[in-house]
């Protein structure tokens, strides 16, 4: 693959991942209103079975794991295309591995899900 071409797919994948962090945060702030509403029932005195409907638990759990599982696969892209310009510099899967706190092996395992 050709600098510019792998100078590209960073960029790409970078906006993907900063994309994805966006929504999560709009997200979160979506979940900090559901939780005051349920903090607002308690002090209230209202019973904890009631909870769920007041807060929303049934629809917010699953969505928040999506959110999360949106962003990680965004940031292991990202990942991916960070090692891959990085080798193409020329460094070695151990100074990768310094740079961004991992070890080589974790190096050479993200780089090896991008030829699969």
């Amino acid at each position: 693959m050709a600098h510019d071409e792998i100078r590209r797919e960073v960029l790409a994948r970078q906006d993907e991942f900063l994309s994805e962090t966006v929504q999560l945060r709009k997200f979160l702030l979506q979940i900090e209103n559901e939780i005051e509403l349920g903090r607002r029932h308690i002090r209230l005195g209202g019973a904890a079975v009631d909870l769920p409907s007041v807060a929303g638990v049934p629809t917010v759990n699953p969505a928040f794991n999506a959110h999360i599982k949106r962003v990680q696969d965004a940031r292991r892209r990202a990942q991916v295309a960070y090692f891959t310009m990085a080798m193409q510099e020329g460094l070695s899967h151990r100074r990768i591995g310094q740079l961004w706190g991992v070890s080589r092996q974790r190096v050479s395992m993200i780089l090896s899900r991008r030829a699969a």
